[in-house]
């Protein structure tokens, strides 16, 4: 398992989550424009694409940072 998580403070609330859109397994899901994304980790597969599409650097690997 992934241990990933969303910073509040440099998520803004955007109105198309570039990460949610970026994510092939549907781990990270906005559930409706404007919201945060919500991160499922047991979906997560660790593959990365979610950190660098964010362009607010609002997704932190908590044992690393993330690379596509």
């Amino acid at each position: 398992m992934v241990d990933l998580r969303i910073d509040g403070e440099r998520c803004p609330p955007c109105l198309r989550c570039l990460a949610a859109i970026a994510c092939l397994n549907r781990a990270l899901v906005q559930e409706k424009p404007g919201s945060l994304p919500v991160l499922d980790p047991d979906r997560c597969a660790g593959c990365g694409f979610c950190g660098p599409a964010c362009p607010h650097g609002a997704i932190v690997d908590l044992e690393g940072p993330v690379y596509a």
